[in-house]
């Protein structure tokens, strides 16, 4: 009963190590490959970039009105202060609403003409390919790689992006705001980032792996059920529907064991990504506290501070889980750019015409010998020879 739920074991650091070896440089040149994929609408995206700079300025600027409103209703009282802050306070929310719908419109267009153009390629480039290609991939693996792939590419890559570009300006906009305020207590905050980082690029190399082998064995799952489908009636004739029910579910249990992989590394990746920040909040309240307790702060900067703090923690748990993310649409992209290089093996184009008014007809074929490319062990054809000869019907006839 309880063998589907055990924990699959995760990879060791070595391995992990190893991994990241294998996996940095092809990393490198795929998400260079999918920048330069985009260099069309480079002037498209600098309507969202404007919009997410002012957006971002928009809620960096939040904390410190909020205080502002905390401060003059109840630290230093200032009615006048108190609705003034208020005001620029709903000014400053409708603004950054404004140019985040804004980003989020332009965004999604120019993400939507990446998807499409990426599709075409991708079709063109499969559609030039020989016999010999399909007869070593499933049509279930291609239609895989067109739906599911690309799709898992795109919306990762509309996401990641960003929230990427949005919080990384959150983030220099709030360490600068804290430096401004307590260079001391902005150094403690930057005890975060080491763990993060590292914890980010370990799980982010390691979901890329388990992104491929998950891609790969639903496609598997499919090309199953594409081949029982497509071919339905010959199964029911032989009597064939539990023996493929039993392939389909055999292909399903493998892309369940590698999900089941994601969950265990997921697992440590959230305890870690849960924990450190809250701990170093505690830091914070304790090296903060301090400095009030020795009047070297002032109460009411401690609050200012730990509002901006926990913005800044939020923004970077944002970039570290996009960073993750985007590892996982590179594993995508790799398998979509893979078969976008496959070249053909055969030459359509050519130049070459017999002399104008000497073409007979006449085809023959001597000592031929033929196997498939899927197959080449097994011979199908061996000194195969054929006369077609104009003007005359030919019939093959044979036990296939």
């Amino acid at each position: 009963f309880w063998a589907p739920y055990r924990f699959a074991p995760l990879a060791t650091a070595e391995e992990l190590k190893k991994e990241q070896e294998r996996l940095l440089k092809p990393a490198a040149a795929t998400l260079w490959r999918l920048i330069r994929l985009g260099a069309p609408d480079r002037w498209l995206v600098l309507g969202p970039f404007v919009c997410l700079c002012l957006a971002s300025a928009g809620q960096v600027a939040i904390p410190r009105w909020m205080f502002n409103i905390i401060k003059h209703a109840s630290l230093q009282p200032d009615e006048k202060a108190f609705h003034a802050a208020v005001v620029q306070l709903v000014l400053i929310c409708v603004g950054t609403g404004v140019f985040t719908s804004g980003r989020g419109f332009l965004f999604q267009i120019a993400i939507a003409r990446y998807q499409v153009r990426l599709r075409d390629l991708l079709f063109r480039s499969v559609v030039r390919l020989d016999i010999a290609f399909f007869d070593r991939t499933h049509t279930g693996t291609i239609t895989s790689v067109l739906s599911n792939d690309v799709t898992l590419m795109a919306q990762l890559l509309s996401l990641n992006v960003n929230v990427f570009l949005r919080s990384a300006l959150q983030v220099v906009g709030y360490f600068g705001m804290m430096v401004a305020m307590n260079w001391q207590l902005a150094l403690v905050t930057l005890v975060v980032l080491p763990p993060l980082t590292i914890g980010s690029k370990v799980y982010g190399s390691y979901y890329q792996k388990l992104t491929e082998q998950s891609q790969e064995a639903l496609a598997k799952a499919n090309t199953v059920a594409e081949e029982s489908l497509g071919a339905i009636r010959t199964v029911k004739s032989f009597a064939a529907g539990d023996a493929e029910v039993r392939r389909h579910h055999q292909a399903l249990d493998q892309y369940y064991a590698v999900i089941r992989r994601t969950a265990n590394a997921y697992s440590i990746y959230a305890f870690l990504f849960t924990s450190v920040p809250q701990l170093s909040t505690a830091i914070v309240l304790y090296v903060g506290g301090n400095f009030v307790l020795h009047k070297q702060l002032a109460s009411e900067d401690l609050i200012s501070f730990l509002l901006i703090h926990m913005t800044l923690v939020a923004a970077i748990q944002s970039i570290t889980d996009v960073l993750s993310g985007l590892m996982g649409a590179l594993g995508a992209a790799e398998k979509v750019f893979s078969m976008i290089d496959e070249t053909p093996t055969l030459v359509e184009s050519g130049s070459f015409s017999p002399p104008e008014g000497k073409l007979s007809g006449l085809v023959e074929l001597k000592g031929c010998e033929f196997s498939y490319p899927a197959r080449k062990e097994t011979v199908v054809m061996r000194d195969f020879n054929l006369t077609l000869r104009p003007r005359c019907t030919l019939a093959l006839c044979g036990t296939s």
